[in-house]
């Protein structure tokens, strides 16, 4: 008797199992693609370079909460050795454009005509922002 409730309990477990491993996989292929936004951060002072690395940490970590497809990153202001680190950041990463906070409204305004030649891929090709 022991041994048909156990069996039973097994085939419960086994069914529920089952059907919770086809409702996660459904949710996984009908899931929206992001949307093709850029996250903007201004980088301002000597903490900057832990920032764009949180920042960069959210943009490829964060799963579906977070929108954004590339981090732009404005240089308000930074020292030269900072400066220095975050471009060395962003010419690692194909996905984050670091500009002066000069540059910016000609960079937002490729973004928003759509000239920036993204694939629309994080890491996709970005010569419009002198990448690659």
């Amino acid at each position: 008797m022991f041994e048909n409730l156990l069996a039973a309990a097994a085939l419960l477990l086994a069914l529920f199992g089952l059907t919770e491993l086809l409702h996660r996989l459904r949710i996984f292929l009908l899931r929206p693609a992001p949307h093709p936004v850029c996250a903007l951060t201004l980088l301002c002072d000597e903490t900057a370079v832990q920032q764009l690395c949180a920042e960069l940490d959210e943009l490829h970590w964060g799963g579906g909460c977070v929108a954004a497809r590339r981090l732009i990153a404005v240089d308000c202001g930074l020292s030269d050795a900072v400066a220095a680190d975050c471009r060395q950041i962003a010419a690692r990463h194909p996905d984050v454009v670091f500009c002066a906070a000069e540059d910016l409204p000609a960079r937002l305004k490729t973004i928003k005509e759509g000239q920036h030649g993204s694939t629309g891929k994080p890491g996709g090709n970005r010569n419009a922002f002198g990448h690659r």
